[in-house]
């Protein structure tokens, strides 16, 4: 997904290096769920408004090619611990967010729905009448 790749290299660059490593990994963490949440905060609500019900698995196709294209560098072994554990967090933290953010806004978006739709109350009333 471009816009992910995007924004990962924008925080990359655009978040200030320090000297020590463990500031250097801090931010190379920040700058992953920086640019996961950017990608989220853009395709959510899009999602949830399109696909409706199948916005959640709407969004795991979305997260596939990240996926395809991150699997090699996480199953390569002979890289540093530390090295794997911030690709899977980067890959972890876009497919958490984007999923479960679409989710969340499919939610919002039926509940903000019926809220402003008198027909729609009245029909969901009903229905849960006759359960």
């Amino acid at each position: 997904m471009l816009v992910y790749g995007y924004a990962l290299g924008f925080f990359h660059d655009a978040l200030p290096r320090g000297e020590s490593p463990f500031y250097i990994y801090v931010m190379i963490i920040a700058a992953g769920f920086l640019s996961a949440s950017v990608v989220a905060l853009i395709f959510d609500y899009p999602l949830a408004f399109v696909y409706r019900h199948n916005s959640f698995v709407a969004a795991l196709f979305m997260t596939l090619p990240v996926l395809y294209f991150r699997l090699p560098e996480l199953m390569d072994f002979s890289r540093r611990p530390i090295a794997l554990f911030i690709s899977a967090y980067e890959v972890g933290a876009f497919v958490v967010l984007l999923v479960l953010g679409t989710a969340f806004a499919h939610r919002h978006l039926s509940r903000s729905i019926l809220a402003l739709d008198p027909d729609a109350q009245k029909a969901q009333r009903a229905a849960q009448g006759q359960n």
